[in-house]
């Protein structure tokens, strides 16, 4: 696996719509939504580029009570990522995240307590490599054009241990309702497009690519198994 740092960047701006979301049934929980999303790149080799897409979400507490939210973002096992022409394209990263013991109270290292009407954010980096040759692609790796990113994130760090998670809401219900609902996203059209100079993967520059990309519209809305954050695409910005 190659390790990635700082890298070129190129910007891809996901615009939200902001919506009032009735969590009809769902009482202490924020209303979501894609606030922004950049992608940075850097050079594999010759032949192969790395896109790291950070997904920027954005968490509003529009409750009357506090809400403890985790500081994490843990994808599950279905985060998928699609090339142009439909394949399955296997993210880099590793997200297996040991999050230790849950203690009386909220840690505040890794849990924050949003107030009624404050706003916080939290970020997720998908990473998967990108042929630069579109007329002579690596064999199985995907060439530069629209893909689709898709898949479940867990506002809950234990994600598959729902007996913990009601637990720690009774166990924390003093000092505000703990977050527990997943975000599923699904950036449908994802314009990839490799810019010409990068650095070096290894190299741990940080400049940045004056490289612009694609634009589109988040709408969120609010379903019993979650959130689901859904894009749709706008113009290329040149």
């Amino acid at each position: 696996m190659i390790k990635p740092g700082p890298l070129a960047t190129s910007v891809l701006r996901i615009f939200a719509l902001v919506m009032t979301i009735v969590l009809v049934g769902h009482a202490g929980q924020p209303s979501v939504g894609v606030e922004t999303a950049s992608i940075q790149w850097c050079e594999a080799d010759q032949d192969i580029a790395i896109a790291h897409v950070l997904i920027r979400v954005k968490f509003t507490n529009d409750s009357g009570a506090k809400l403890i939210l985790s500081r994490l973002l843990i994808p599950q096992l279905d985060l998928r990522v699609f090339g142009p022409q439909g394949e399955s394209v296997p993210p880099l990263d590793e997200h297996n995240l040991a999050y230790g013991k849950i203690g009386r109270a909220p840690d505040t290292e890794r849990f924050e307590i949003l107030t009624p009407g404050e706003s916080s954010f939290r970020e997720l980096t998908v990473s998967f490599l990108v042929s630069r040759n579109t007329a002579h692609p690596v064999h199985s790796v995907p060439i530069q054009g629209r893909y689709r990113i898709l898949g479940t994130l867990s506002t809950w760090p234990f994600w598959n241990d729902t007996q913990r998670a009601m637990r720690t809401k009774r166990l924390w219900k003093q000092y505000g309702n703990l977050v527990t609902e997943d975000v599923k996203i699904n950036l449908a059209k994802v314009e990839i497009h490799v810019p010409e100079d990068m650095k070096n993967c290894a190299s741990g520059s940080d400049s940045l690519s004056p490289k612009a990309s694609s634009k589109c519209v988040a709408f969120i809305t609010h379903k019993t198994s979650g959130y689901i954050v859904s894009g749709w695409p706008g113009s290329l910005m040149h």
